[in-house]
């Protein structure tokens, strides 16, 4: 999987996900209003989309694996709106 499509998983109570090494976009909104509570962004990622965890309420973490580009984090930042349980965002 290269890339996970736009509100692919829009209130799907996912909770936990495992983003595969070869990914290289998140469209916008793909884990809006999920239950997800820490999500590892492979290196491979060079895109993150709109909203991508807009209203994530359990989301508290989030690890970039590759913290060299700092433009990753303020996406992400940006992304992460009405996500009340957020902590850290790591880049790693």
């Amino acid at each position: 999987v290269t890339s996970i499509g736009e509100g692919a998983f829009v209130e799907s109570g996912l909770c936990s996900i495992k983003l595969g090494s070869g990914l290289k976009e998140i469209k916008d909104w793909a884990f809006a209003w999920t239950p997800l509570s820490t999500v590892i962004i492979p290196k491979s990622v060079i895109h993150i989309g709109e909203g991508v965890f807009e209203a994530c309420g359990d989301l508290s973490s989030i690890i970039v694996e590759d913290g060299k580009d700092s433009w990753i984090k303020t996406i992400l930042i940006l992304s992460c709106r009405k996500c009340g349980k957020i902590k850290k965002i790591k880049l790693r």
